[in-house]
């Protein structure tokens, strides 16, 4: 049923944000559809948000979360992909004192455009928290992160990020799924490494996702880019958008350990 709800997305830009059965068990389409920024449209080949809703499971009616939505690419596809009867939250980390002054102002700037997207998708709540002591919204099916993971880790510490993926994990469902997706990093890569280079090893992500309570259930390699040696700062102009990414699918156990 998603394919057939994304249809439209591949090819024009835009998605159908529901398709509801009737009596007769025919699908009903609503005529309410997301409409997508060219700039959006032009990355599809790249980031491939079919093939990545497929991997992460999303279905029609779910509550979502999307940790630090950036500039709504992937807001947009989950909110249609969920249709109207979904929910979907979108967090934007609050500005702080610790924290640069232009990463605070994009953070500032996102929740903007967040709340302007909420406007207009009618399943979008926008959110805004210090990432040192979130609250996040409870019984949610999926928490989706996409090349952020590396900034949270980065700029909050080891604790915070800890504290964050234990929230999380408290927020999902049992079964719920966190898919966490970011920038490669060579091995053992330091905070000095992520600082410069705008990259994480995977392996330190799955210890410390999986130190909070969760099962790495898949890897994907969707975005995986064998000509990019890891060595490059992802603003490269060389480099930027074809970086290669590791794709990691989280389960939170449906019974505790």
């Amino acid at each position: 049923m998603l394919k057939h709800f994304l249809l439209s997305f591949l090819l024009l830009g835009t998605v159908p944000l529901s398709a509801q059965a009737e009596p007769s068990g025919k699908a009903s389409h609503q005529k309410t559809s997301v409409a997508r920024p060219e700039s959006d449209v032009a990355k599809d080949a790249l980031r491939k948000p079919f093939d990545m809703l497929q991997f992460a499971e999303v279905k029609p009616q779910q509550r979502v979360l999307e940790l630090v939505p950036g500039g709504g690419y992937f807001t947009r596809v989950l909110s249609a992909a969920i249709t109207p009867q979904g929910k979907l939250y979108g967090l934007v980390p609050k500005p702080h004192k610790s924290l640069p002054d232009k990463l605070n102002q994009i953070f500032t700037t996102g929740y903007q455009n967040l709340k302007g997207l909420a406007q207009s998708l009618p399943n979008v709540e926008a959110l805004q928290q210090d990432l040192h002591q979130v609250q996040l919204p409870g019984e949610v099916d999926l928490v989706w992160t996409s090349q952020n993971y590396h900034d949270m880790y980065l700029y909050w510490g080891p604790e915070a990020t800890h504290r964050l993926n234990q929230a999380v994990f408290t927020a999902l469902k049992p079964g719920g799924i966190y898919l966490v997706s970011d920038h490669v990093g060579k091995a053992g890569a330091d905070q000095a490494a992520i600082s410069a280079l705008h990259r994480i090893d995977p392996k330190q992500v799955k210890q410390q996702v999986e130190a909070a309570g969760f099962v790495l259930e898949a890897e994907s390699s969707l975005l995986h880019n064998p000509a990019d040696d890891h060595s490059l700062n992802v603003f490269d102009p060389s480099l930027r958008g074809h970086t290669d990414q590791f794709v990691f699918k989280f389960r939170k156990p449906y019974t505790a350990p």
